[in-house]
């Protein structure tokens, strides 16, 4: 991975039962990396779990008002409909890696769920108890960076 060069976040679940939506505040080193953003709004994509049976879904994410570190996200399915159970991808994000000085095989940066602002709902419109594994961005040759949801842990 070089400068200028586009990753993809992946915000993943798994042991998932019933969940209906996520909101999340994601913080990032604004030095390293950036996401890419159409005018005020980042480039998101449906991960496909939510969607799983075809229930249409709503999704935005967009930079912290006042801040430059900090992406605010929400994707949620739309209706009167259950939640969704299993594991699989909620959302995905692309970023690009700013100009720096580094090496292959080198921890560039973390990205990290900011836990305390974050919350998993079920169709209940409940918080859902959950841990996260926050993302660690290397320097290879292609990347996927992951943060992790797993249900029912606290």
């Amino acid at each position: 991975m070089k400068p200028n060069d586009q990753f993809t976040l992946k915000i993943q679940i798994k042991d998932a039962v019933d969940v209906f939506g996520l909101s999340a505040y994601i913080q990032f080193d604004p030095e390293i990396v950036v996401p890419i953003k159409n005018d005020d709004l980042i480039q998101i994509e449906d991960g496909g779990f939510l969607s799983q049976d075809n229930q249409q879904i709503t999704i935005l994410a967009k930079m912290l008002q006042g801040s430059d570190d900090t992406i605010v996200l929400g994707c949620s399915r739309m209706g009167q409909t259950n939640g969704v159970s299993g594991q699989g991808a909620l959302c995905l994000i692309r970023f690009t890696v700013l100009p720096i000085n580094i090496s292959d095989g080198e921890i560039l940066t973390n990205i990290v769920l900011i836990k305390e602002k974050t919350k998993l709902k079920n169709s209940s419109n409940q918080n859902m108890p959950y841990t996260s594994i926050d993302a660690e961005v290397k320097i290879e040759k292609e990347i996927m960076a992951t943060i992790e949801l797993i249900v029912g842990q606290k």
